[in-house]
């Protein structure tokens, strides 16, 4: 019999790849958009058009960031391993999904400190509501595959005080 968290474990992490398709970061000068990214192109890179003074708006080139590629790669390869039914796969997945959350929070720490540099204090990064929820959803794999099966058993085993 396979128990509820893993029923909710793949799920879990299909709807993580599901984020890598909504708004993931907008880069902002003085509160106008200047560039909104999906976690997709956060890790396939892709070109954004500069709007200039004069003249037609320049197209640059924004490369990949590999932060972005191991989050959704973790993902990806947690979804496969949640389909396990032995304990491995359930501490794999754990271990994927918390690789994924901390790729995460270095990426935003990387954006952050590089629209810092490159603009000097004029632009902003604010991050939306796809990557908040990959973070929230790689918190909840975590949980579900590293922690909820350790207490399942303790209760299974019949270990009650009192």
């Amino acid at each position: 019999m396979q128990s509820g968290t893993k029923k909710l474990s793949p799920a879990v992490f299909g709807f993580a790849l599901v984020c890598f398709l909504l708004p993931f970061v907008t880069v902002s000068c003085n509160q106008q958009q200047v560039a909104r990214f999906t976690g997709f192109q956060l890790v396939l890179g892709t070109t954004v058009q500069q709007p200039q003074m004069f003249g037609p708006p320049k197209v640059q080139r924004v490369d990949g960031e590999p932060l972005a590629v191991v989050a959704f790669l973790c993902c990806l390869v947690g979804l496969a391993v949640s389909f396990m039914k032995n304990r491995g796969g359930e501490i794999g997945a754990a271990m994927l999904s918390g690789i994924s959350l901390v790729a995460l929070l270095l990426l935003k720490t990387k954006l952050e400190d590089e629209v810092r540099q490159h603009s000097s204090g004029f632009l902003q990064v604010n991050y939306e509501f796809g990557f908040w929820l990959l973070a929230l959803s790689n918190v909840v794999a975590g949980g579900l595959n590293g922690f909820v099966p350790w207490r399942s058993k303790a209760n299974r085993s019949g270990t009650t005080e009192g």
